[in-house]
């Protein structure tokens, strides 16, 4: 048997060497078209590399790529090269990058309201413009400003200021509140005791209080109208030095001789109010209760006020007297008329 055949197949050495050589052509050819077409220019389309220190949360292959807001493309890959580098592979499109240099920065941001991640590329002065392959060191170059970093900051910042501050600031406020211990607990015991010792609604006290608030304003008014009244005194305006002396008799003289006259009347008539204290006792005693001897009076007032009636002649006395039954007296006032009342002639 042949070396290079095999059972049921019909094949040589020749046959064999050819059918070898074939393959590696084949290979060597898909090799070289594989390489051509990742290499080649595909129209629109520009691949670059980032060389940086550190990756957002979320930048994974098919992140948006950003420019001032526009997408130009979306990250192909990202791969670490070790020594706490990463490498991400940009796929961008040319006609959305004009004028992009190399002198950009990166910003790992969130682009909607979802906290979605993006890669944001800010635009910088001067530079080389990007090509293809490029492999651009961006270390320095780059900020986190993802929804994990600023929800990491946050916590750092609650752990380290906030809470110690808080902390502080509750023991500062325990310690002033037992300071203030004393007079919460008159406010408590005060309201206590109103609310043990009030017998009248709160409504009605307000509305009292409201009222008193309306005279008050009343009597602002009133005493305004006072002042303006005094200083629009004549004397006042054209004789001024007339009113000065006025004033000046009534402070310098008036005042002082009634403050001798009070003097002289207290060493002279002092030993006479010892005396005072049992006659005031004995009227006070004359009115046992005060509140019916007050309905009686205001009675008795109103009774008198209703007894006058206001004439043209002047004031006159409501008085009317009946007779009937009198003869002895109706007659000679009344006369005929007495008669006829009486039911005729007696």
């Amino acid at each position: 048997m042949p070396n290079y055949t095999i059972p049921g197949v019909a094949i040589t050495k020749y046959r064999a060497r050819l059918a070898g050589l074939v393959a590696a052509v084949l290979a060597v050819l898909l090799v070289v078209a594989w390489t051509q077409y990742t290499n080649a220019d595909h129209g629109d389309r520009l691949r670059i590399q980032l060389r940086t220190d550190q990756v957002g949360a979320g930048i994974v292959p098919g992140t948006n790529v950003r420019v001032e807001g526009v997408a130009v493309g979306t990250v192909a890959e990202v791969i670490s090269v070790g020594d706490g580098r990463q490498l991400l592979t940009l796929d961008l499109e040319k006609s959305q990058i004009a004028g992009l240099t190399e002198t950009f920065t990166v910003d790992y941001a969130p682009e909607n309201l979802f906290g979605i991640s993006a890669v944001t590329l800010r635009p910088g002065s001067g530079g080389t413009p990007l090509h293809a392959e490029a492999v651009i060191d961006m270390v320095g170059r780059v900020a986190d400003v993802t929804m994990g970093a600023l929800l990491r900051e946050l916590t750092r910042t609650s752990t380290d200021v906030l809470t110690p501050k808080l902390a502080e600031l509750l023991r500062q406020f325990s310690g002033d509140l037992k300071a203030f211990t004393p007079i919460l607990q008159a406010v408590v015991t005060l309201s206590r005791a109103v609310a043990d010792t009030q017998q009248y609604p709160s409504s009605y006290l307000l509305d009292q209080y409201a009222s008193f608030f309306q005279g008050l304003g009343v009597f602002s008014s009133s005493t305004l109208k006072l002042l303006k009244s005094l200083l629009d005194i004549e004397v006042f305006q054209h004789d001024r030095a007339r009113y000065d002396v006025s004033i000046g008799m009534v402070v310098d003289q008036a005042f002082p001789a009634i403050a001798g006259l009070l003097n002289t009347a207290q060493v002279h008539f002092n030993g006479y109010t010892d005396m005072f204290t049992p006659l005031l006792g004995a009227v006070a005693a004359t009115v046992p209760t005060p509140d019916t001897s007050r309905a009686d009076l205001t009675e008795l007032i109103a009774r008198l006020d209703r007894i006058f009636a206001d004439t043209p002649n002047g004031p006159v006395v409501n008085l009317g007297v009946t007779l009937r039954g009198v003869p002895g007296v109706a007659v000679p006032l009344l006369g005929q008329q007495a008669l006829e009342a009486l039911g005729g002639a007696r």
